[in-house]
């Protein structure tokens, strides 16, 4: 097994439809922490939101709040934190920790996530879309021509 760390803002784009590149194989628990004004209902809102767009469940065993995010080392876990830096003109970003197995010659292996770490400028904690397309990530999606998964969100 492999473990890497991506920074989903990077992804390549796929046209006219939502770009899967990884799965929870299992699945995570939603950490919120102190430093976001993000709620449970926000969650609650972008998981609905995916649930549609994807036309499945998104399974999750719970939403709750940290009493600190000093470290982010749970794994099966998503992280939504305040505490960003930012880079450019990004209002947000997320990293994602992932593994695969090693298939046959020539087949593309499936990719796993293990944790997820949403971090949303406060300036932007508001804003759904931003939500959203930063959820997308942290469940799997890469960037596409889907209205909320376009990367030019963050060049405002």
């Amino acid at each position: 097994m492999f473990l890497f760390l991506a920074n989903l803002f990077l992804s390549n784009s796929l046209a006219g439809e939502l770009y899967k590149k990884y799965e929870w194989e299992v699945s995570p628990s939603i950490a919120i922490c102190p430093d976001t004004s993000i709620t449970k209902k926000d969650i609650e809102s972008a998981i609905n939101y995916w649930k549609v767009e994807l036309s499945k469940n998104l399974d999750y065993k719970t939403i709750y709040y940290l009493s600190s995010c000093k470290t982010m080392n749970r794994l099966n876990t998503i992280y939504i934190t305040g505490d960003y830096k930012q880079v450019g003109s990004q209002l947000a970003y997320t990293d994602v920790l992932f593994y695969y197995y090693l298939l046959d010659e020539g087949e593309d292996p499936q990719k796993y996530l293990e944790k997820a770490i949403i971090y949303i400028d406060e300036k932007h904690a508001d804003s759904k879309i931003v939500l959203y397309h930063e959820f997308g990530h942290a469940i799997g999606l890469g960037h596409s021509d889907h209205e909320v998964m376009k990367s030019y969100h963050f060049h405002w």
